[in-house]
């Protein structure tokens, strides 16, 4: 564990990928760790933004849905034990939110390396 002050333990970011679930919230994490977590093996509930955030999108939410790829939480936090509890006893649901959010994230993947490999060309070409 990482420690910050002696009251304080902030799991590494290998250690949070043991957890089921993962909570992100803006302003709380980089503003890209929600697309990093789509491929991974954790369910994800997402806060919802306040409508004031200065960015309350990051590049890849417009391709992100509620129920889809993560479990939808009020931003007054109202709805989170519910969503939890549905999080732990939907199994079947869960597992097809999860596949969800793999094959998103292959995707994007390929989309960006596709996207890199011509940025790249075109500079090697200006040479």
């Amino acid at each position: 564990m990482q420690h910050v002050g002696q009251r304080y333990r902030i799991p590494l970011h290998k250690q949070q990928e043991k957890y089921k679930y993962t909570v992100t919230i803006d302003g709380h994490s980089g503003a890209d760790r929600l697309a990093a977590l789509m491929g991974g093996r954790q369910c994800i509930l997402k806060v919802d933004s306040p409508c004031h955030a200065l960015c309350p999108d990051t590049w890849a939410s417009e391709r992100m849905f509620a129920w889809e790829h993560y479990v939808p939480i009020k931003r007054n936090l109202s709805n989170l034990k519910a969503n939890l509890n549905w999080a732990r006893e939907a199994h079947a649901a869960r597992a097809r939110m999860l596949q969800q959010c793999d094959t998103w994230a292959s995707k994007e993947r390929a989309t960006i390396l596709s996207w890199w490999e011509a940025v790249t060309a075109d500079m090697a070409s200006l040479r």
